[in-house]
């Protein structure tokens, strides 16, 4: 038997629950490594069917002056 494997797929960036995930994510990341990052918005997300939907939020950040690109997965339902 061959294995299945899907692809990662669009999803609306713009939903409210998306944006909370990628806040979140943010904050986790802020307590874990003690940092303080300010989240700007969601750039693109996107979802996988596996045994379980699989989310890939793509974000930017502040760091300090700094703008920049971070990517999160979340595998657990939005």
């Amino acid at each position: 038997m061959a294995a299945s494997f899907s692809v990662f797929l669009p999803i609306d960036h713009t939903d409210p629950s998306v944006r909370e995930f990628a806040t979140f994510a943010v904050a986790k990341h802020n307590r874990d490594s003690r940092q303080n990052l300010k989240f700007e918005s969601v750039v693109k997300a996107e979802m996988k069917e596996a045994d379980f939907p699989i989310y890939r939020i793509g974000l930017t950040a502040k760091n300090g002056d700094a703008v920049n690109n971070y990517e999160t997965t979340n595998l657990e339902t939005l």
